[in-house]
């Protein structure tokens, strides 16, 4: 995999100084045959091009299939799309991890504006977007719509893209940690927030326990008379 990534990263770059060389030369043929004039206005608009549309900083093919290794444990459900609604055979539960795999092909604006595919029939409308120019497979998370799911009133719609190929449902099933005592450690409560703030805000009990690297800033506290547990506290 390190092997593939660091080819696809070369093959990137390469693109990208190709892509350069040719919008030089193009820039200098205007300004010497057309007006030196149009340089400027050319320049502002290449660089509002980019930042608008090719500034994804994508190392791989946006047609590329996503190639997920799920866990020992992790059972696939047949599913089928009918009309654009989504049919389970099979029980689902609130807690059950869900992902769909399904293809997806952007449109013609899906090149120039974030193709995404609308997740319709919950409590709201889930939106999930892709890469620009997308043309593969991709995963939907489907996780907490459970119910919705088993009773067929989810809707997938696309939007800037169209979705191909037969779905298939992965479903891992756990244990139900709300209900249950939870403790997040992270460096700050930041990091715990972006990590499990969804689950530690419905948990019955939770703890967050913030752990720094105060130890390296300690020899201000120590000159004040404080020994090293104290300071590394205050750091």
């Amino acid at each position: 995999m390190s092997a593939r990534k660091q080819q696809l990263l070369k093959r990137h770059r390469r693109n990208k100084r190709i892509g350069l060389l040719v919008a030089l030369l193009a820039l200098l043929a205007v300004g010497l045959l057309v007006s030196p004039w149009l340089l400027p206005i050319l320049l502002v608009a290449l660089w509002v091009a980019h930042e608008a549309w090719f500034a994804d900083h994508l190392f791989y093919s946006p047609g590329e299939d996503y190639r997920y290794r799920f866990a020992e444990g992790v059972e696939s459900l047949p599913v089928r799309l009918a009309d654009g609604r989504l049919r389970v055979d099979g029980e689902l539960r609130e807690g059950d991890t869900l992902v769909l795999g399904i293809g997806v092909r952007a449109g013609w604006l899906g090149r120039f504006l974030e193709p995404s595919v609308l997740l319709e029939g919950g409590a709201e409308t889930d939106a999930q977007a892709f890469e620009r120019g997308v043309n593969g497979l991709r995963y939907l998370n489907l996780t907490g719509l459970a119910g919705p799911l088993g009773e067929g009133r989810i809707r997938l719609r696309g939007r800037h893209c169209r979705l191909v190929g037969e779905p298939t449902l992965w479903r891992a099933r756990h244990p139900d940690y709300r209900d249950r005592r939870v403790m997040v450690i992270a460096p700050h409560a930041d990091d715990a927030e972006l990590a499990a703030f969804g689950l530690y805000s419905q948990a019955r009990e939770a703890w967050i326990v913030t752990l720094t690297a105060g130890e390296i800033e300690t020899e201000h506290y120590r000159r004040m008379g404080l020994d090293g547990i104290a300071a590394a506290r205050l750091g």
